[in-house]
This record gives structure tokens, sequence and C-alpha cells, in this order.
């Protein structure tokens, strides 16, 4: 744990690390969900390095994994944690704490979840791009969880990023940077690289591994055609209606 960033920017957000930490002493899985790229990687390797500072659990004892790693597509959840266990030499009855990122990318990943937590001593941490599928899910883990969902920065957030303090004696300048604000958004690395191609890789992302491949989108192409039809009409009223019958045209 020793490439963990003490000094990320990722520190402003202390108010959602907060509220994900306030659950690690229920034996709830605390499923974290939010858009691609909004920060939930970095917010589970914060809350792992605070567990550390403040001695609440043994760093032998923490595992953290990426879901999504074609690697170990298949190897099941079960296997992995065998795998750390064996490595760390810990017996099934010894606590550890685990971090699943991205864990919808697993087929019965609420089974797997659930079994973990009957079987042995261990407390979950998950994160999903897709939080329909976590909401949705099958009821193995009902009543079990917990969904914490992660949101863009917000302006006071958007200003910590950009190293932006505004005294009460220039508090004139707020509403200009909050028009800044309303122009980029509160996509974390795109509030502090500010590259275009950055945006367009994470649409592209969005609408191919979020939606094609999670609700099996037979049409890809379609539904890009769809998504830039929308964005053209931002803040003016469509009409699902028209939208059909242009489609029935095409």
């Amino acid at each position: 744990w020793e490439d963990i960033d003490e000094t990320s920017k990722f520190k402003s957000r202390h108010s959602i690390l907060r509220q994900i930490e306030s659950h690690a002493e229920s034996p709830s899985v605390v499923f974290i969900t939010g858009l691609r790229r909004v920060g939930k990687t970095t917010l589970m390797k914060m809350l792992i390095h605070q567990f550390i500072k403040t001695k609440k659990y043994q760093p032998r004892h923490i595992f953290y994994i990426s879901l999504d790693d074609y690697q170990i597509l298949h190897h099941s959840i079960s296997e992995l944690v065998e795998e750390f266990r064996k490595i760390m030499r810990l017996k099934v009855d010894q606590f550890i704490v685990l971090f699943f990122d991205e864990v919808s990318y697993r087929k019965n990943y609420e089974l797997e979840l659930k079994n973990l937590i009957d079987s042995q001593n261990v407390k979950i941490f998950a994160s999903s791009s897709s939080a329909s599928f976590v909401r949705a899910g099958k009821p193995y883990l009902t009543g079990r969880n917990v969904v914490v969902e992660v949101l863009p920065l917000d302006f006071q957030e958007f200003c910590s990023f950009k190293n932006i303090k505004i005294s009460k004696r220039d508090s004139h300048l707020q509403d200009e940077y909050f028009t800044d604000f309303m122009k980029t958004g509160g996509m974390p690395e795109y509030v502090l690289r500010g590259e275009q191609f950055y945006l367009q890789e994470l649409v592209d992302d969005i609408i191919m591994k979020d939606i094609v491949v999670m609700h099996h989108v037979r049409d890809a192409q379609l539904l890009k055609d769809f998504f830039l039809l929308l964005m053209e009409r931002a803040g003016k009223r469509v009409s699902i209606n028209k939208l059909e019958i242009g489609r029935a045209h095409v």
C-alpha cells in the first residue's frame, strides 16, 4: 500500500469518504456506485490508507482486486480470496477486509458475496459503475447491503481540485468561478486535465461497457446515435413518440 498518495486532491471528498467509512463496523456489504471514472477506486484506496493509518486493520489483512481484469475472469471470487489467504497464510476464521472493484462484471456476484459472508470472517466493500445492477440485484443480499452513491464533484470540491480559494472579501469572484464549474462539469480527471478527448473516451466507455455490455444492447451504433441526438437537444423538450417515428423512417 506504499503507492497510495496521501496528498491526493481526492482528500477534498472527505464527506463521501466519511459516509463510506461509517459503515465499516456493520456486517453489511458496502456497495460504492457511481459513474465510471467518478473516483470510486481512488476513494476505496484512500479508505484502505485510512484504515492502515489509524491501525484499524493490519495491511496484510486487506485485499483489493479489480474484477474486470481479463487475467482473472476464469476464477471465482471465492477462489481469489482463498488464494489471498494462502499467500498471506491466514486461516479462514481470521478477519480480513475485502475490496472488490467493478464487482458487477461477475454474473453471480451477489451469491458469491453472500457465501463469503456466511462462511468466513470478512468485511466487504465493493464498487460498481452500474448502479442499476446493484439496486436491482437478486435477493441474496437483501437487508445485508448498503449502497453509497459517489456523485461528480460539487462546486466546493471543484474549487478544491483547482486550488481556488475564495475569501469573504473576494466573494464577488464566486459567480465567475461557478460559471467555469458549470462549463467544465464535475468529472475529477477532466477538472484536473481539461483534455477534450478524455470526455470522448469516457462517453465511449460508459456507452460500451456500462450500457451495451451490461444490458445486452444489440445495436451499439444506434445507441450512440441516440445519445448524440439527446445531447443536441440538451435543455429542450424531447418527444419519445417523434423519436420512434424518426427511427422508423431511418
